[in-house]
């Protein structure tokens, strides 16, 4: 995990957690469950954690509060963009809801994921990765269509989750007329 701060020193009061020593402004939480929340953002600062995701499709929630509204911020998942949200006001700083941030597809493995502040005005108390159907093979087809449940990683495969090129010549099985051909 890592971060960056617009500031050295943490400007919320947290009684419960600190983030790394980093200086990250955070504060108790009056939300359901009790915790801590990021608070104070602003535009420029950003927080980095590993993931370990099973390969799938995933929806992401935040659970979010606003004053103001017209906070923003934006996911990325190894440096590629996975969602981004702006924020409505919620009516007060403590007072949340839970927002629809997007979905995204990732295989097996482990990832960085990293959170960007664009523009300031929000809390942010909890991401939330929810895998939309099992992909047991990591070949990002979810296990309800996978055609082929144990496909080999790294192979190249169609889109029932089989391999489409049997023997490994270059020729996808669909116009291969030796689908079959021993390499050699």
């Amino acid at each position: 995990s890592n971060a960056k701060d617009s500031d050295s020193s943490n400007e919320g009061s947290p009684t419960e957690c600190t983030y790394l020593g980093k200086g990250v402004d955070i504060e108790d939480t009056t939300d359901i469950g009790g915790g801590c929340n990021i608070g104070w953002t602003s535009s420029g600062e950003w927080l980095e954690f590993e993931l370990d995701l099973a390969g799938g499709r995933y929806q992401v929630d935040s659970r979010v509060a606003s004053d103001a509204g017209g906070g923003r911020f934006t996911l990325q998942l190894n440096g590629k963009n996975i969602g981004e949200q702006t924020i409505a006001t919620t009516g007060d700083w403590q007072k949340w809801a839970t927002r629809d941030v997007g979905q995204f597809t990732a295989m097996s493995g482990s990832h960085t994921l990293r959170l960007n502040i664009n523009s300031a005005g929000f809390n942010l108390n909890w991401l939330e990765f929810t895998q939309l159907s099992a992909d047991q093979d990591g070949d990002t087809v979810e296990d309800h269509h996978d055609l082929c449940p144990d496909t080999p990683q790294g192979r190249s495969i169609d889109a029932d989750g089989c391999i489409n090129d049997n023997d490994e010549d270059g020729i996808v099985n669909t116009v291969d007329q030796c689908a079959d051909t021993p390499q050699g």
